[in-house]
């Protein structure tokens, strides 16, 4: 079993991780927020759109 110190640091990096990708998420639907009315070629579009 963990001791008591160990819980809690586990707890807090299992924190930092979850706060770093909700700021990562964030960011990135920030970024391609001006994405949504691209001039790219249809095809390309709908391959852009898959991976979105």
């Amino acid at each position: 079993f963990l001791s008591d110190s160990e819980d809690e640091r586990a707890v807090e990096e299992l924190l930092a991780q979850a706060k770093d990708m909700a700021v990562l998420e964030q960011v990135a639907a920030i970024n391609c927020a001006g994405f949504a009315n691209s001039d790219l070629p249809p095809n390309l579009e709908s391959r852009f759109q898959n991976l979105k």
